[in-house]
């Protein structure tokens, strides 16, 4: 009786330990569903084919207005830059292609995440893996697209996503990586795309608390064979702003298209002449 009676005791222990066991995998499982699922919503192609960026979202069922997602950066298989971010969604909404606007430049993509149909957030993705992000809300209004379509090929070009690059975008993008290439990756330096207000691209190469130093294109030279490049360091004001417009000149680069080529101008002022080679290069 008593042995009857302590067998039927382990097997109810038995069954409430089952029952607790599956009832704590539902939840994980539920959890893990509702928060840590990543499901791809979306997906964008460089024009060259080499790069692809993925919108994932985080978790499938939304409880709140706030989704959460992922930018993946890949080139083939290999994962190159992964941005997390958060943005507060009307009435539960998940991710979709309405979240954001994709546009690709020499060696990243530009993103714009938006909620609520107002930008939030803007995010680039270089293929070094840096990542630069702005909040949307303070630069929406004075940030263009990048690249720019021209108006002769806006009839045939993709729509805003995978714009058509221009010969004239093609070689000011060739001339930052070869410059980049050659001077610049030797020191170890950075390579963040980034647009001035007035929609001017450069390349972020160095910043510490005091100063910025970066790459802008400057124009064709005057035979057009070359792109011209000029480097400049910005210091920053006491709370830790800076302007491009404050520039003073490290350098100036003249880019080959036909070759190739980087050649250092030697020049720290506009009316400077520039080396002998330089000139011959450019024309000038």
């Amino acid at each position: 009786m008593e042995e009857e009676r302590a067998w039927r005791t382990r097997r109810m222990v038995m069954w409430i330990n089952g029952l607790m066991i599956v009832a704590m995998a539902f939840i994980l499982l539920g959890i893990y569903w509702t928060t840590y699922r990543r499901n791809p919503v979306a997906m964008s192609e460089s024009p060259d084919g080499q790069f692809r960026l993925i919108l994932e979202s985080e978790g499938d069922i939304k409880w709140t207005d706030e989704a959460f997602g992922r930018l993946v950066l890949k080139k083939g298989n290999k994962k190159v830059a992964v941005h997390k971010f958060q943005l507060q969604t009307q009435g539960a909404k998940p991710l979709s292609e309405e979240n954001w606007d994709v546009n690709w430049f020499g060696f990243g993509a530009r993103v714009k995440l938006f909620a609520a149909n107002e930008q939030v957030l803007e995010v680039c993705l270089n293929e070094d893996g840096n990542i630069n992000v702005r909040d949307g809300s303070n630069y929406s209004e004075t940030l263009p697209e990048a690249p720019q379509v021209p108006e002769e090929s806006q009839a045939t070009a993709a729509p805003t996503v995978d714009p058509a690059i221009s010969l004239e975008e093609q070689r000011q993008a060739d001339g930052f990586r070869a410059i980049y290439d050659q001077v610049f990756q030797p020191q170890g330096w950075s390579m963040i795309q980034d647009w001035t207000a007035k929609g001017n691209g450069y390349i972020l190469l160095f910043e510490d608390p005091e100063r910025v130093e970066y790459l802008m294109y400057d124009r064709p030279s005057a035979n057009e064979a070359c792109g011209l490049y000029v480097h400049y360091c910005s210091h920053k004001n006491e709370d830790g702003s800076w302007s491009t417009t404050d520039g003073e000149i490290q350098e100036m680069y003249a880019y080959v298209y036909e070759t190739g080529e980087v050649i250092a101008a030697g020049k720290t002022a506009w009316s400077d002449p520039g080396t002998e080679e330089y000139q011959q290069a450019t024309g000038e």
